[in-house]
């Protein structure tokens, strides 16, 4: 092989935000699989680290747990390209689970989708209102008259 035959090296870098820190994973055993839609849903991604220390897969498993208390955003990017040309951005979302495989080797597995985080947000203002969650639906019956009684039987 000579000096003009080299192999071009893949590389894949994944950025997590999370807690208001940016954590990047370079040079890693990283899987990936996207999955994106040409018709404006959610696109998703499935992402595999192996073998990250175990401070770092314990402060990502907690700050993406689903029973923290604070609605704050916990986002991954992955990036993607050749050692010659640099890399280009394949996805950008938020994480919406994080599990762990068993050793010998430890992979930690993300899942992620896009514009979840803005949905979420929008359907939480919503619930807030003013306090009274019936509004809506005494504002028709007033509109409309008298709502049907239904009972279970």
């Amino acid at each position: 092989m000579s000096a003009g035959d080299k192999l071009d090296a893949r590389r894949v870098v994944v950025e997590l935000e999370l807690q208001n820190a940016v954590k990047r994973y370079e040079g890693m055993a990283i899987c990936y699989s996207v999955t994106k839609t040409g018709n404006g849903q959610m696109n998703e991604a499935a992402i595999k680290i192996a073998n990250l220390v175990k401070e770092d897969r314990d402060y990502i498993l907690t700050a993406v747990s689903p029973l923290k208390r604070h609605r704050e955003r916990k986002q991954v990017r992955l990036y993607a390209g050749y050692q010659s040309t640099g890399v280009g951005r394949l996805f950008v979302g938020d994480i919406t689970g994080a599990t762990i495989t068993q050793p010998p080797d430890i992979w930690l597995c993300l899942k992620g989708q896009d514009r979840l985080f803005s949905a979420l947000q929008h359907r939480g203002r919503l619930r807030r209102g003013n306090g009274d969650a019936f509004k809506p639906g005494k504002a028709r019956a007033r509109r409309f008259g008298p709502a049907s009684h239904f009972q279970a039987g």
